[in-house]
């Protein structure tokens, strides 16, 4: 992506277009959340790798914005969904092997289909 159609998106978004329409006007096809995340991506700020595209105030300021239309609309109660917390076994036992097998692949599916695990809170 060109970094004047970036820094006419930033800047069409503080004249106060919508996500959509600024990024339509500055030459941008993104779907509206991908639009969201390339207006709050700090890469655009510059770093090692990245050269700065967009300028700390206006980044700021788009920042603000989004929020201020979020809170607007009434979108800044909202609260993110939970993610799930992983369960994360840590003690392993297996059952007594009771098969054997001449094929090395069949006996290690065996042998690992024993293993049984528990969690240590």
């Amino acid at each position: 992506m060109e970094a004047a159609r970036l820094s006419a998106l930033f800047s069409y978004y503080l004249l106060g277009m919508s996500r959509d329409s600024a990024a339509e006007v500055a030459g941008i096809r993104a779907t509206h959340s991908e639009i969201k995340r390339i207006l709050q991506n700090r890469h655009y700020l510059g770093d090692d790798v990245y050269p700065r595209i967009i300028d700390d105030e206006t980044f700021n300021a788009v920042q603000d914005e989004q929020r201020r239309r979020e809170k607007a609309l009434g979108r800044d109660r909202i609260q993110p969904k939970e993610k799930p917390v992983p369960v994360i076994y840590t003690d392993f036992y297996t059952k007594k092997s009771t098969q054997k097998y001449t094929d090395p692949i069949a006996q290690a599916e065996y042998a690992y289909g024993r293993i049984e695990g528990k969690v240590n809170k």
